[in-house]
């Protein structure tokens, strides 16, 4: 047993000491010394993004909780820096490391206590919660001005057009998070996508004048080709700052569940969602649209439609392996799928959107698919209309 390993375990348990007295004295304070805690979702963006808004805009709303002294921690590093300096312009954030595992290890034996802040909750199903005020995020004139900067290296300025784009494969996790091994990162598999098949969507931008701007901090595979008007941005020109200032300021976000959507939804940037699995999944405002996968028996090749879908519980399931048993298969949208979203987000934003005899009600339908008790019920966003035109089947 080696004096390393022993110095280690002392000053772990020490620091486990530390915290469980530090907690108990908050916790016996708390009548009088209103001290609360909140644990940042730091180490993936969109968590840290869409998580801590949703805490940011239920306390500007608080009226009662104005004499509470609010301290927040993170671990490190964050998912984003630029997002978690600009979060510390909001709250009082303490980031170390070691003190965050320590407070992390006790919420989860006493996370009923009030003295937590609830910081495990993104805003999905809490729609009035989350669109009853705005962005509670903003940019110094400073940052402003790199952001034109960064335009600029892009080679276009801060008048011009842009939507940026992303699609979650398997390559982020395996990088950035390899305390896991890939097997174990495969519950995840279902949700990710092929990036090439966004690109008749990024071409129809390009080809209307507006920059289609591929996003990323790690990704699996590059762009199948070159075309004038479509910026690789993850390959040769990412940082954190660019990350969260270019999907702030872009007409729409493109993009599925990977995390980095949650910027461009703190900051109120309509939301093309492609590829949402599983089926309860919708994003949250009225800003946005979206179509979910497909899902199909292995045996067969038989389209499941929604309602039978519902019925067999898989419109909840969040883990690769529960498909795999029940011999179903995820599929990806389309190309043409992608497409079509992009036209319509695109035609909506513009006011130019034609809607036909029809839509309306195929929405409804879609809408009724969700009891009232389940936490979908009542999603203020729309499911794409081309979507529901050509597979109104689904909801039979």
């Amino acid at each position: 047993m080696s004096f390393s390993w022993l110095k280690s375990r002392f000053i772990y348990v020490f620091r486990l000491v530390v915290g469980h007295t530090l907690f108990f004295v908050i916790k016996i304070a708390y009548p009088l010394i209103r001290i609360r805690i909140g644990l940042l979702n730091y180490a993936r963006i969109g968590h840290l993004a869409t998580n801590t808004e949703l805490c940011i805009r239920r306390m500007s709303v608080a009226s009662n909780e104005s004499k509470d002294l609010k301290i927040f921690f993170s671990g490190t590093p964050p998912a984003n820096r630029q997002l978690l300096d600009m979060i510390r312009r909001r709250l009082t954030v303490v980031e170390n490391h070691y003190l965050y595992e320590i407070l992390e290890s006790i919420y989860q034996r006493t996370n009923e206590h009030k003295v937590w802040i609830n910081l495990r909750q993104s805003g999905y199903g809490l729609w009035d919660e989350w669109n009853a005020v705005g962005p509670q995020l903003s940019f110094t004139e400073d940052e402003h001005r790199r952001g034109r900067e960064a335009l600029d290296s892009l080679g276009f300025s801060s008048n011009d057009t842009f939507v940026c784009f992303c699609a979650r494969d398997k390559a982020y996790l395996d990088q950035n998070h390899s305390w896991r091994t890939r097997q174990e990162w495969s519950y995840h598999d279902y949700r990710n996508n092929d990036i090439n098949k966004y690109m008749d969507g990024a071409r129809f931008l390009a080809d209307s004048g507006i920059t289609a701007i591929r996003m990323g901090s790690v990704v699996e595979d590059d762009l199948d080709e070159t075309y004038p008007g479509i910026i690789d941005y993850s390959k040769y020109h990412r940082s954190d700052f660019s990350d969260v200032y270019l999907t702030a300021h872009c007409k729409f976000f493109l993009g599925d569940t990977g995390g980095l959507f949650g910027i461009p939804t703190i900051f109120g940037v309509p939301f093309a969602a492609v590829n949402l699995t599983p089926l309860r999944i919708v994003p949250r405002t009225p800003l946005d649209i979206f179509i979910p996968k497909k899902y199909r028996y292995i045996s067969t090749q038989k389209i499941i439609t929604f309602k039978e879908l519902i019925k067999l519980g898989a419109h909840d399931w969040g883990r690769t392996d529960k498909y795999i048993d029940a011999g179903i298969e995820v599929i990806e949208n389309t190309s043409e799928e992608i497409l079509d979203l992009v036209m319509e987000m695109n035609a909506r934003i513009d006011d130019t959107w034609v809607t036909n005899d029809g839509d309306e009600e195929l929405q409804i339908r879609y809408r009724d698919l969700f009891s009232s008790d389940h936490p979908t019920f009542g999603f203020p966003s729309r499911i794409g209309t081309q979507f529901l035109r050509k597979n109104s089947y689904l909801l039979e």
